[in-house]
């Protein structure tokens, strides 16, 4: 399966010449990878790509070190295939910092380039759009992870509902009241520190 998906982004030509799949963004994470295929070419239930779905399960980070948090997750994730593909495991690892967020991001987006999950200008267009929106609020990341879960729900029911990546994602990121709203919201820390008074805590450097 891998293989197939690789060597079939390859093959497309820009320009006379071939793509090539950067392979490390997502060595590792088949598993995902195979379940939004298997979402998208066959069942059409789609479900969203969590934001450390990705990140916690690939064997290298994007400066090419052996990924620390794979190898934390170990042998932990059972993979079983009947009707449908069902992945159990742990609840994920989540990033926390705006660098993780967009490293995050991007892993997501080469996914679904990887699946076809739609045009490659509409992908590029959600994932630019959701990195401008974390870098806009680099002090709510938190609110950002929560804002990201609705809004990858509302992508995944337009498409389940028949639209295609770009109808769905332009739909999805078009409704600013869901965006707004959630980074409205009090994180728990400044609930737990009453109103954020407090030490200041170095967003882009914890991972």
């Amino acid at each position: 399966m891998w293989t197939k998906l690789v060597q079939a982004y390859n093959n497309v030509q820009l320009g006379g010449v071939n793509r090539s799949f950067p392979e490390r963004k997502l060595l590792g994470a088949e598993s995902v990878v195979a379940r939004v295929l298997h979402e998208h070419g066959t069942t059409k239930q789609y479900s969203p790509v969590q934001l450390g779905e990705l990140l916690c399960r690939r064997s290298f980070t994007n400066s090419g070190e052996v990924n620390s948090l794979s190898i934390k997750k170990g042998a932990s994730q059972k993979v079983i295939w009947d009707e449908g593909l069902k992945i159990e495991d742990e609840k994920d690892w989540q990033p926390k910092s705006v660098l993780a967020i967009i490293d995050a991001l991007d892993a997501i987006r080469w996914c679904y380039l990887l699946v076809d999950m739609g045009a490659e200008s509409a992908i590029k267009k959600w994932y630019e759009t959701l990195e401008a929106r974390v870098r806009l609020r680099q002090h709510k990341t938190e609110q950002f992870r929560q804002y990201y879960e609705a809004q990858a729900w509302k992508l995944c029911l337009n498409l389940r509902s028949g639209s295609t990546f770009a109808e769905a994602s332009k739909m999805a990121l078009d409704d600013l009241e869901l965006f707004n709203n959630e980074m409205n919201k009090e994180s728990t820390q400044q609930k737990g520190q009453g109103g954020g008074k407090g030490r200041k805590r170095k967003w882009d450097q914890e991972y």
